[in-house]
């Protein structure tokens, strides 16, 4: 029988179904399936036509640039023909008609100079020091670090004690009272000159699209497509994200209780939980998180505002110090998320083990934000597979579970020693000791058993605890560790099945559909939001200027004076508070008039418009030009209820940060424009029948965060406007469009 041909459909010619005029309904529905049938087989053979390799047809989730030749990374019923194309391919291969011509020349010199610069370092890790940190030529380097082994083993034979004391060349890097030093990376360290590498880089660089901000190499976004996913996990499984470029903190004070209530703006006796929200630095910087234990204070805050803070806490307290790169975090959201964790996480017996195994068997989401663990766990390497810890007493309810958690002392769910050791650089230093290097772990596993999960007991119970916290945030649970136990852990954790991996980008998605704002993104009233709102429009602009003539959209017919690639704050300032300085604006024809100084009357929203234009030359790109609104602010009261007034130097514009919902069908799209709506409109646009374009005049806020909520189903989006607003309906427009859509507005929390 000739070979089928992937691109040949089977066919009947003559068709039995018709005999003497008669249509035979069943012959022609059999014959009809026949073909269906033949065309779907046809599109299957032509699809794996060319797919003569197996892992050219490998699930979403395995799919790399650069795959990888460990078959146990791929499907079991693949493996053997993996194995087997592996073979033909490495057979093939070894024939001379398949050598291909070396490296040569000054790439070959710079491959051998890399090599030699790598292998000194290892060399160094396996003395268990710290390489120096040198900079220069590459030659220069080497030089320097043989001439560092060449000490140290000439200094072997006296009492000078090892600076590590394992051989990953993990350590404690800590700054007190000042600000600490970027540790030296352990390879590629001219990468790591300026932005920091997390622990999870590598692993994130195979698999995210990286972005340098804030001193890090922070991962964005997957290289796949992710949005439905996210929202699946987030929903039913667990997404997990490393946040370790969130910079941390621990300060001792003699008066803690003074020390938070500045920190917090809150008065009384600091809780046993977790404290997130905003933080004081001594005016409204970000949201972080605040813990006390005993004198000592632990403070986490964005890498944006770590400076500004660390600089008000250490005025405040006797000792801080700069754990940016000595305690590292993971975040993960989901109802189960807490499940997953605990899967990876094998604590030790101690006072808040038993709650931590219990509560873990419930949906995370019904446990009250700030509840906290501090416990101890092993290195999650030692086994094998992920596994559920049995609960060896009754298993309680949820409410009763939590009642007796908020009714006991903090004991039940902090071991002290664990706290102290989290806090301490000296402990959190003992728990690298004899950090095992993959080829340790291997050589472990093999003296076991195959049927055995972990390794051998004694070697577990001799291996030092790790402190770990995990709190309960609004929409996460967060986990801090020490910096070089963070990679260890992720890999464990990214293997459980339910867990999903995410960027920053998805960490904004989390929030935004859950209808909280994202720092710094959605808070264009503080600083560091301001400087994002610059960041993102240039950016926009930049792109925009690329593309070629033909494909550029001529904004001025649709934007005017606003400008098209982000939140015009600027213009949104002058236009509110410049008519009420000139009521008496009209809509009138477009001309000028200057006075004796040259300077612009306005008499027409056209001069208006034109003044705003001619000031922007003279604008300060680092002022904050607007503030959220504050009722215990007088003018604040005074402009919501219209009977301010204005001096020719404009104050900062009060705003309510809020979230909207389009009533109808629509998109919203980042820097979307939000407008009044006219009363005489009202009932037009909830038809959905006008499509007038609303004035400029009109214009009161903008869409900072705007896209398809999959959880509510309709489009959504976060925003400022201004706030003397007090209709609960607004327009909204994006960026560069005619269409105006009614959304409903309201403040969020």
């Amino acid at each position: 029988m000739p070979p089928k041909s992937a691109r040949v459909i089977r066919s009947e010619n003559a068709d039995p179904s018709l005999k003497d005029g008669v249509l035979s309904v069943p012959e022609f529905v059999a014959s009809r399936e026949f073909e269906i049938k033949s065309m779907e087989q046809a599109q299957l053979n032509s699809k794996y036509a060319s797919s003569t390799r197996v892992f050219q047809s490998l699930p979403r989730t395995l799919r790399r640039r650069a795959a990888s030749h460990n078959v146990k990374r791929i499907p079991k019923r693949l493996r053997n023909r993996a194995l087997r194309e592996m073979h033909q391919s490495s057979a093939g291969a070894s024939g001379p008609s398949a050598t291909k011509p070396g490296v040569r020349g000054r790439k070959l010199y710079r491959l051998k100079m890399s090599r030699k610069l790598l292998k000194l370092a290892a060399k160094l890790r396996m003395l268990r020091q710290l390489p120096s940190e040198g900079s220069g030529t590459v030659r220069e380097r080497i030089k320097s670090l043989s001439k560092q082994i060449e000490d140290i083993r000439k200094e072997s034979s006296s009492d000078s004690k090892p600076i590590l004391n394992n051989d990953m060349g993990s350590c404690d890097i800590v700054g007190e009272n000042k600000l600490a030093s970027p540790p030296p990376g352990r390879r590629y360290a001219k990468r790591q000159l300026r932005f920091v590498w997390t622990p999870t880089h590598i692993w994130h660089a195979k698999r995210f699209h990286m972005i340098k901000q804030w001193g890090f190499q922070i991962p964005q976004r997957p290289t796949q497509k992710c949005y439905r996913a996210t929202n699946r996990a987030a929903r039913t499984g667990a997404i997990a994200h490393e946040t370790s470029y969130y910079g941390t903190m621990v300060a001792k004070s003699s008066n803690v209780q003074a020390l938070v209530a500045k920190l917090t703006n809150r008065i009384g006796e600091p809780s046993q939980k977790t404290y997130h929200g905003w933080i004081y630095a001594p005016h409204k910087v970000t949201k972080g998180l605040v813990w006390c234990f005993e004198s000592s204070v632990m403070i986490r805050v964005h890498p944006a505002v770590f400076t500004e803070v660390f600089e008000f806490v250490q005025s405040n307290s006797d000792t801080i110090y700069d754990c940016r790169y000595a305690l590292g975090s993971l975040e993960l959201a989901g109802p189960r998320a807490l499940s997953c964790l605990s899967r990876v996480v094998h604590v030790e017996n101690g006072p808040s083990s038993t709650k931590w195994l219990q509560i873990s068997r419930y949906n995370c989401d019904s446990v009250p934000v700030g509840t906290t663990f501090v416990l101890g766990m092993k290195d999650p390497r030692f086994w094998k597979h992920s596994r559920r810890p049995p609960v060896s007493e009754p298993q309680p309810s949820l409410p009763d579970l939590i009642i007796s958690m908020s009714s006991s002392d903090a004991t039940s769910t902090t071991d002290a020693p664990h706290a102290a050791a989290l806090l301490s650089s000296e402990l959190r230093n003992n728990s690298y000791k004899n950090q095992h290097t993959t080829k340790q772990l291997s050589d472990q596993f093999q003296r076991t058993s195959p049927l055995a999960n972990s390794i051998a007991k004694f070697v577990i119970d001799s291996s030092p605890s790790i402190p770990i916290f995990v709190t309960k945030t609004a929409t996460t649970w967060c986990v801090i560790c020490p910096w070089f136990w963070i990679l260890p852990l992720w890999i464990k954790l990214v293997s459980v099945p339910e867990v999903h991996v995410g960027g920053a980008k998805q960490l904004h998605q989390i929030n935004y559909e859950r209808g909280h704002p994202t720092f710094p993104t959605d808070y264009p009233f503080l600083a560091q939001g301001w400087s994002e709102n610059l960041v993102r429009s240039t950016v926009s602009k930049s792109v925009h200027d690329k593309l070629p003539q033909s494909k550029r959209k001529d904004y001025r017919q649709f934007e005017n004076t606003v400008d098209p690639f982000g939140c015009d704050w600027f213009f949104l300032q002058k236009i509110i508070f410049g008519t009420k300085l000139h009521p008496s604006v009209s809509d009138g024809v477009a001309y000028g008039l200057f006075d004796a100084f040259t300077a612009r009357e306005i008499h027409s929203m056209n001069d208006l418009f034109l003044a705003i234009e001619d000031s922007r030359l003279s604008q300060d790109h680092n002022k904050v030009l607007i503030e959220l609104f504050d009722k215990n602010n007088s003018f604040h009261q005074q402009f919501a209820a219209g009977t301010y007034k204005v001096e020719p130097i404009f104050p900062p514009l009060p705003v309510h940060q809020i979230k909207l919902e389009l009533i109808n069908k629509g998109t919203i799209s980042d820097h979307a424009r939000i407008y009044r709506v006219p009363r005489s409109l009202l009932n037009a646009y909830r038809n959905g029948t006008c499509a007038d374009k609303p004035d400029l005049k009109e214009l009161i806020g903008f869409v900072t965060s705007g896209a398809y909520n999959l959880k509510l189903g309709n489009c959504t989006g976060i925003g400022c406007i201004s706030a003397d607003h007090k209709d609960k309906y607004v327009l909204v427009r994006n960026s560069g469009e005619t269409l105006t859509r009614l959304a409903i507005w309201s403040k969020t929390k």
